[in-house]
């Protein structure tokens, strides 16, 4: 008996795989692939007032949905609390066409929102828990944007941004 190498498996693997219709091979994916993280960069440059528009930053290519299961928010500054002084982070899904946008998840540094400690990761609330809204259709994106009230709140030293990260899982 030989061995196995890397190149060796996955030659076997796609052979068995090829035989399989969208179906299975959609379930197979979720079987070997549950949960993944995308990663997108916000930054104002230091500028209090610099809201940061929508970015898009993953589009759902996997042939099934995805749910997103948690979001964390990592700045290299901290983000304190004000009621008008504040900061709106907000991860949006919309449609093949750019439309039917919807909240996913988002956090506020007003005062119930709280601080988001520099070098900390922070909590971004996933809108409904499990609910469809979290449910990320085949061919969808997911956007981030920083959008900022009154004077605004510095999200980035001038080099360093915001990361926001998503975890997401297959929705079975």
């Amino acid at each position: 008996m030989s061995q196995l190498t890397g190149g060796r498996i996955t030659n076997a693997l796609f052979g068995l795989l090829s035989g399989l219709d969208s179906t299975d091979r959609a379930t197979i994916a979720r079987i070997l692939k549950t949960k993944f993280k995308v990663r997108v960069a916000l930054g104002d440059r230091g500028a209090t007032a610099t809201s940061v528009g929508a970015i898009p930053f993953y589009t759902n290519d996997e042939g099934v949905s995805v749910r997103v299961t948690a979001a964390k928010l990592l700045a290299p500054v901290t983000i304190a609390p004000g009621a008008t002084d504040n900061v709106a982070f907000a991860i949006t899904k919309v449609d093949s066409a750019g439309a039917n946008s919807a909240t996913v998840a988002s956090y506020t540094s007003d005062v119930s929102g709280g601080t988001a400690t520099a070098d900390v990761p922070k909590t971004i609330t996933v809108v409904g828990g499990t609910s469809t809204v979290a449910t990320i259709a085949s061919g969808w994106t997911l956007r981030a944007a920083a959008t900022k009230g009154a004077s605004g709140v510095i999200i980035s030293d001038g080099e360093a941004p915001c990361i926001v990260e998503v975890t997401l899982d297959f929705d079975v």
